[in-house]
């Protein structure tokens, strides 16, 4: 599947920090081959001390304009960070909907977006 440019920047930023993320939303629907337009680009963190540094730090890399977002906020669930507008945004979440971290990335499913090999969260 072909990224618009800022997702595939903002996904090699994550992966070469490190970070621990899963892909939801559209993209990982389209990776398990569920029909629908793929759009925003949903990015769940995993909300934690080690986590969040490495988050910032990729977001810096991206060029993300993130000075107001701390550490600490990406330390707690409910965290809903977005880059640009729809229908091509980016959106950084620190919790997903009746979802525990840990449980659903452990469920999770590897994908490939060009070359950009990441977490999906799994049906």
């Amino acid at each position: 599947m072909t990224l618009p440019k800022d997702y595939k920047k903002i996904l090699l930023a994550l992966t070469d920090r490190g970070v621990k993320f899963l892909l939801t939303g559209e993209y990982a629907q389209a990776a398990q081959g569920k029909p629908g337009a793929a759009m925003n680009l949903d990015v769940w963190v995993k909300p934690d001390p080690k986590n969040a540094p490495l988050v910032i730090q990729a977001l810096k890399d991206f060029g993300a304009p993130a000075d107001y977002l701390t550490v600490k906020d990406l330390q707690k669930e409910g965290i809903d960070f977005q880059i640009g507008l729809p229908p091509k945004r980016i959106r950084i979440l620190t919790s997903a909907e009746g979802l525990k971290f840990d449980k659903a990335f452990s469920q999770s499913k590897k994908a490939e977006f060009e070359g950009i090999s990441v977490d999906i969260l799994s049906d």
